[in-house]
């Protein structure tokens, strides 16, 4: 039954993998890895439903078998109707583990769970019935500790699970669930129709397995007689044929028997492959032994990798490419090894011809074969860019304002405009539009650019047929009684005349009109090659007679202004006896003014006279305003005056500038300065002075209001002579509220921004008056607000 490790070349040797989960959660105490779904029997005596079997594994809590149930019975309830009856522990039972533990050539070992309980953490083997053989599913290879449970079933012979089949049902449902204060259920599902032969086809054979992932994923497998365990196997995948440019590969990767095996061959370091310094055909060995200690079958495979020399089919793009440029060496693009294959439009062999093509092109090179086969491919754009055809007017009259040139320049391309033929002075204008400069008669050339291609050169003429307008006086004025002047011009063209500015009534033709209306305004246009001049504009313009008049001010003396402004009611041919000759001129002095109008048809004038001399009486009074006796310097700065009389309220007073006055008794006073001139100009100046009584006077009130309505809103003392002033208010504990020292300022009857409530409250005042004599008064002040 069992073999030596040994050399196995290509051959096959599938293995069952343990699957493995994550940590347990609260719904999650058991998972099932893997169902026995076709075992092997051998008829009557020990039939199929005695040898299935699933494998499962536990998580962090003991679980007694007692709390295992099949629930909803078996996959194949439906059809074979076998219920689910517990599971058995005893002398049976103890047996059956016995006779299966002796089958076992390796170091594994089946146990059944010390009185009924599964430790935490196991992986336990469920058996179908107690009456399982122990041999027609091998046990030999067994390396691993196993937990076995029995089913409480003997004699069945149908299966529990349901064999390969592609009619109904389908699904074949296994549900288990763990009963308890820390139960769970897991429940997995397989395809009958999935099932798979040892070959991995889909048909009916003994030793199809169901491989279930942690999320319950089915995989189907099929390894013969086998019992659910993990034998020995060196298979691995064949990388090649590989390249020597390709990068070491890991080999591990390519297991798909055991893994941590150790590996031989040509290139081989570890587990890493490196081909850059092998060529040709290589044997690579991959070698898994059993665990230390343990009795079990080695498996070794060879398996022989073919190594080609890479190749590089790189190649530059060469970007934009212009028409012109007839062909292409495309050897001259590569970065990557000669000999090799081209492939596009327009070429042949390793040259392109790109004459005949326009826009975008793919060009590919590939060299080397199989998988060593290197190929590259690179998309560029070929430009043809033909001439420039232009559109728009090229002729043009007068001052005729020009249009745009248009082109039919190519998509994305730049079109640049020159004034002479040869293109060696910097371009005058960019862009698909160019608009010709007003007037001037050109030559024009344009060229399209795209991405360094510049097409052929084309020319259009622009031309300016300026025709000039007629000459001859452009105003013919005329006195009343005089003869309407006759209009005439001179030009080298046919000239019309217009008495519309639009040109669209004509009233004569020639060089020559005679107006019938005493006033008028023709256009006259001079015509030649179809253009028409600009409108030479004349005017027949009856002149009036003149009239003179001297607008003035409401009065001509300058005895209250420095000066006086003398204004023409009308507009133009006007002077002045001053010298000047405007509309109108400002006078400082007395004197006879006379305006005089001379215009072609008559001379007029007007005249004024303006008297006097301006008076200014100006004094200064210092201090106007202290306490008595108070002393007051006047200074008199009074300009334009022959002679001044001061007066103290309405009485005359004797005063040269610069004296002092003395008021030793309080009141309100009145200083009046009246100045005049020989030209009978008079002006008068005046200050109030206020001496104020030197006795102390405090009025200090007995209520305010502080309620928004303007009125009496602050506790304020009324004052007189006062020179310090201290100002205190408390409440009726004695609390000091408030504190100002301004005799201007009060109380606003607030504590801190808060209203202060109604009530009666204290001061203290206390200060020392103009003299520096003290003084001090107390009280009662009551606040009311409403």
């Amino acid at each position: 039954m069992f073999e030596p490790l040994r050399t196995r070349v290509n051959r096959v040797f599938l293995i069952l993998f343990f699957l493995s989960a994550g940590s347990i959660s609260a719904q999650n105490c058991i998972e099932i890895e893997s169902i026995l779904v076709d075992a092997c029997d051998n008829g009557s005596s020990s039939p199929e439903g005695n040898n299935e079997m699933w494998r499962f594994r536990t998580f962090d809590l003991p679980i007694n078998i007692a709390n295992i149930e099949i629930f909803n019975g078996w996959p194949s309830e439906s059809t074979n109707g076998f219920p689910f009856n517990g599971f058995i522990q005893g002398g049976q039972t103890a047996l059956r583990t016995q006779e299966l533990n002796a089958t076992i050539q390796s170091c594994g070992y089946l146990v059944e769970p010390p009185n009924g309980e599964i430790p935490p953490n196991s992986r336990v083997l469920g058996i179908t019935s107690y009456s399982i053989s122990p041999t027609l599913n091998s046990f030999a290879n067994l390396s691993d500790t196993l937990y076995i449970i029995y089913h409480n079933s003997a004699g069945v012979t149908g299966g529990h699970f349901l064999n390969y089949n592609t009619g109904s049902p389908q699904d074949q449902t296994l549900r288990m669930r763990v009963n308890g204060a820390n139960g769970c259920e897991e429940v997995v599902t397989y395809q009958r129709g999935s099932l798979v032969d040892v070959n991995g086809n889909n048909t009916a054979q003994n030793g199809a397995i169901v491989l279930f992932s942690p999320d319950g994923i089915p995989t189907y497998a099929n390894y013969g007689c086998q019992a659910p365990i993990t034998p020995f196997s060196a298979n691995w995948v064949n990388p090649g044929p590989l390249c020597t440019g390709t990068d070491p590969i890991d080999l591990n990767n390519l297991v798909t028997g055991t893994a941590g095996g150790t590996w031989s061959g040509e290139g081989v370091t570890g587990s890493i492959f490196d081909p850059s310094g092998v060529d040709g055909s290589v044997d690579i060995t991959y070698t898994v032994l059993p665990p230390n200690e343990c009795i079990a079958i080695g498996d070794s495979l060879t398996l022989t990798v073919v190594v080609t020399p890479s190749v590089d089919a790189e190649f530059m793009n060469p970007g934009s490419i212009c028409g012109s440029q007839g062909t292409l060496d495309l050897t001259s693009l590569l970065n990557g090894n000669e000999g090799g294959t081209w492939t596009g439009l327009g070429v042949s062999g390793s040259t392109m011809d790109v004459s005949g093509i326009n826009g975008q092109v793919t060009i590919g090179y590939s060299i080397g074969s199989g998988t060593c086969l290197s190929t590259h491919s690179e998309t560029f754009e070929v430009i043809q860019l033909t001439p420039l055809n232009f559109t728009g007017e090229t002729f043009y009259c007068n001052s005729d304002t020009p249009e745009a040139l248009t082109t039919d320049a190519e998509p994305g391309a730049q079109v640049l405009w020159y004034n002479v033929e040869d293109l060696s002075a910097s371009p005058i204008a960019t862009g698909a539009e160019f608009t010709p400069e007003a007037g001037v008669s050109a030559t024009y050339y344009a060229v399209q650019v795209m991405d360094a291609c510049t097409s052929a050169f084309n020319s259009v003429e622009v031309r300016f047929i300026v025709i000039p307008s007629p000459e001859g006086d452009t105003l013919l004025d005329y006195c009343e009684g005089s003869s309407i002047p006759l209009a005439s011009v001179t030009a080298d063209g046919d000239v019309n005349w217009y008495d519309d500015q639009n040109l669209t009534n004509q009233i004569n033709s020639g060089l020559t009109y005679q107006s019938t209306e005493p006033e008028a305004t023709f256009y006259v246009t001079n015509e030649m090659e179809g253009c028409v001049s600009e409108p030479l504009i004349i005017q027949i313009v009856l002149l009036p007679e003149l009239e003179a008049q001297i607008l003035t001010p409401d009065g001509l003396s300058l005895c209250q202004t420095s000066e006086i402004q003398l204004v023409s009611a009308q507009s133009g041919f006007n002077s002045w006896n001053t010298g000047e000759e405007s509309d109108a001129i400002t006078v400082t002095t007395a004197g006879n003014y006379v305006l005089t109008r001379e215009g072609p048809c008559n001379t007029v004038s007007d005249q004024v006279v303006v008297t006097g001399a301006p008076v200014f009486a100006e004094f200064t009074a210092d201090p106007d305003s202290g306490y008595i006796p108070l002393e007051v310097s006047l200074v008199d700065y009074t300009t334009g005056a022959d002679a001044c009389q001061w007066f103290l309220d309405g009485d005359s007073l004797e005063l040269a500038s610069g004296f002092n006055i003395s008021f030793p008794d309080s009141g309100t006073y009145e200083i009046m300065l009246v100045c005049s001139n020989l030209e009978g100009c008079v002006d008068t100046a005046s200050a109030t002075i206020k001496a104020i009584s030197d006795q102390l006077l405090l009025l200090v009130p007995n209520v305010f209001t502080p309620n928004g309505d303007f009125f009496n809103e602050q506790f304020k003392v009324g004052h007189n002579a006062v020179k310090t002033f201290t100002g205190r208010v408390f409440d009726r504990w004695g609390k000091l509220l408030y504190t100002w020292e301004d005799v201007t300022g009060g109380w606003d009857g607030t504590v801190n921004g808060n209203n202060a409530p109604e009530g009666t409250y204290f001061y203290v005042i206390d200060g020392t008056d103009i003299k520096d004599a003290p003084f001090d008064t107390k009280g009662t002040v009551l606040l009311i607000r409403n």
